[in-house]
């Protein structure tokens, strides 16, 4: 069983999150109403959207199943992706080991395991590597903005070819929204925290 199942399996009587965004429009001022004291026009105006502001979309597959594709920004801008992600894969998953410590600069990074084909880069082009070399003896690549070293995913080379892992804090319709399935890596975490959901010492059980 590979970890992306393991995972799965252990998270699937979790509660998926809903998400629903809403537009609201304000109501037309009344024209029979009567006019200001002093006959000012009075002008009834809409709020403006942020251009930039992403939002979610959700589709159907060929298959039937039902996903959600969120979009992914770096801090500075320069590069922008969309994740598709199933109601089960809209969680964090919460990293206690001490690379994600350092290279975040927190107690733990939030994360998901997804198929590679599943994440599309669609500003900024490829991203820059670094590479480190994990608890297995195998690679990890760590995909990154070149501009302001935002990590946009990892790959571990134990994990085989076609799965990543995403940095789901990123993705702003799903930062809060999601929840947290796991905690992995809890043999690393720190003292005070609070157990938030069901932790592994490491990855979950064969």
């Amino acid at each position: 069983m590979g970890i992306v199942d393991k995972i799965k399996g252990r998270l699937s009587s979790s509660s998926t999150a809903k998400r629903a965004s809403t537009v609201s429009t304000p109501t037309p001022a009344n024209p029979t109403s009567s006019p200001p004291a002093n006959n000012a026009t009075t002008y009834a105006t809409e709020p403006v959207p942020e251009p930039d502001a992403p939002r979610s979309k959700s589709i159907e597959t060929g298959s039937g199943a039902r996903v959600t594709s969120y979009t992914g920004v770096c801090h500075c801008k320069h590069h922008e992706w969309t994740v598709d992600l199933t109601p089960d894969q809209s969680k964090h998953i919460l990293c206690h080991c001490d690379t994600c410590k350092v290279l975040g600069g927190g107690a733990y990074t939030l994360n998901q395991i997804i198929p590679k084909s599943s994440l599309n880069i669609t500003k900024g082009g490829e991203p820059s590597k670094y590479t480190y070399y994990g608890d297995s003896g195998k690679a990890v690549n760590c995909y990154y903005c070149s501009h302001c070293t935002t990590h946009l995913y990892h790959h571990q080379e134990v994990m085989g070819p076609d799965t990543i892992i995403a940095r789901t804090a990123l993705l702003k319709e799903g930062r809060d929204q999601f929840p947290v399935g796991a905690e992995i890596y809890g043999k690393a975490k720190m003292s005070w925290e609070p157990r938030i959901a069901e932790t592994f010492e490491t990855l979950p059980p064969e």
